[in-house]
């Protein structure tokens, strides 16, 4: 995204836009004709034209340019890099196993800053994978992947935007992995490599304290007996991506076993969504990346990508008596979109904000009774959008789609 907002939306009711089956998502392998990768691992799309992946056991941060198809070394002495994530600045925040720290520098590996390295006098044992807030606090998980080992058990932690660390939960011999944030960043996911199980955590929103762990999923197939769970994604449904084995398992939440299953030929690692549209998920599997198009699905990095909008769970606006949104999708050349809201609210404004969080449209309005008419640019093209309305009752945001 060429535009990052500073903070993220709360989804309300998003419509459902995973309708593809399993046999249509195929990955692609993009380094099909590169033969030097040794252990793939973290992801990050920068939001320009670009997924950085780390190559833990050669040492490097590699680059892979969208447009151009090629492979490049963003920087060398990596430091066992594994996990990668961008910061609202667009820098990068490193994972980095050998020296137990959390770095954070340029694209090219300049100007490094180390955020995190201690915690009660010891080093971390290696932190693994790491997620945003909307307030710029940082989750991480500390395994037990690197040796030696310096912690006496293996921990979820948070460091608050004034740098201060605090151990999250504890779990014991077992392995933590991958984490992520939910899209209105009132939840946190984190899996175990040496466990089935995905947790769900509540956020405090004023300390970005976890508390109420429940259980979200379960891996399949854990034989041997550990699952093997890494790296994770989320979209702006709400729906989680989970690599474990060669696999991605997709969850909603709705049971504990996935919705959906994607197979990989090979091990895989890690998953970020990216692209302009951000409808492609990128996979590292064990020497290779991946994409897999989920169009008309839209993932996301972190909160603060979406549009900055009201950030509080309008529930008002779940019950569909008071808010209809009428056609969807909707092909602008011929279509108004019509909003119906319950009586006596009224419309003031809307804004319509592309995939890459960008304003692209502001529609004039017109009103008949509790019925008001939207006429959206002509010239956008087909793909998922954020439409945020203004009213009486407050701000709510939905998700339309453009044929």
């Amino acid at each position: 995204m060429k535009t990052l907002a500073k903070s993220a939306i709360a989804l309300l009711g998003c419509i459902s836009s995973f309708a593809q089956s399993t046999e249509e998502l195929t990955p692609v392998n993009l380094s099909a004709d590169v033969t030097n990768f040794s252990f793939c691992e973290g992801p990050a799309w920068d939001g320009i034209d670009n997924i950085f992946f780390t190559d833990i056991t050669a040492g490097v941060v590699r680059k892979y340019n969208l447009t151009s198809g090629d492979f490049s070394i963003a920087y060398s002495n990596s430091e066992r890099a594994n996990g990668l994530m961008f910061n609202k600045d667009n820098k990068l925040t490193v994972c980095q196993g050998s020296t137990g720290s959390i770095t954070l520098r340029e694209v090219d590996g300049t100007n490094p800053v180390t955020l995190v390295s201690t915690f009660n006098g010891e080093p971390f044992n290696g932190p693994n994978d790491l997620c945003y807030d909307k307030r710029g606090g940082l989750y991480f998980t500390d395994p037990r992947f690197e040796s030696p080992i310096t912690q006496p058990s293996t921990a979820i932690y948070y460091r608050q935007p004034d740098g201060t660390v605090v151990k999250q939960d504890d779990f014991g011999t077992t392995n933590p992995n991958g984490i992520i944030i939910s899209p209105d960043g009132l939840n946190v996911y984190a899996n175990n490599t040496s466990l089935k199980d995905i947790y769900k955590y509540d956020i405090d929103q004023s300390t970005g304290a976890l508390s109420n762990r429940v259980l979200f999923g379960e891996l399949p197939d854990p034989v041997p007996p550990i699952s093997q769970a890494d790296g994770m994604a989320v979209d702006t449904d709400g729906k989680l991506y989970v690599t474990a084995k060669s696999k991605v398992h997709i969850y909603d939440g709705s049971q504990l076993e996935p919705i959906q299953t994607i197979n990989f030929p090979e091990k895989v690692t890690n998953c970020t969504f990216g692209g302009s549209d951000m409808n492609l998920l990128f996979v590292t599997g064990a020497t290779n990346l991946y994409q897999v198009d989920l169009s008309p699905v839209i993932g996301i990095r972190h909160p603060f990508d979406l549009p900055e909008v009201n950030l509080s769970v309008n529930s008002f606006f779940n019950n569909p008596d008071n808010l209809k949104i009428y056609p969807n999708p909707i092909d602008p050349k011929k279509d108004t979109v019509a909003i119906t809201l319950a009586n006596s609210i009224s419309l003031d404004k809307a804004r319509l904000y592309n995939s890459a969080s960008q304003l692209v449209d502001t529609p004039s309005i017109v009103e008949k009774g509790n019925i008001f008419s939207l006429k959206l640019s002509e010239s956008l093209t087909t793909g998922n959008y954020f439409l945020t309305l203004e009213t009486s009752k407050g701000d709510v945001t939905k998700q339309i789609s453009i044929k």
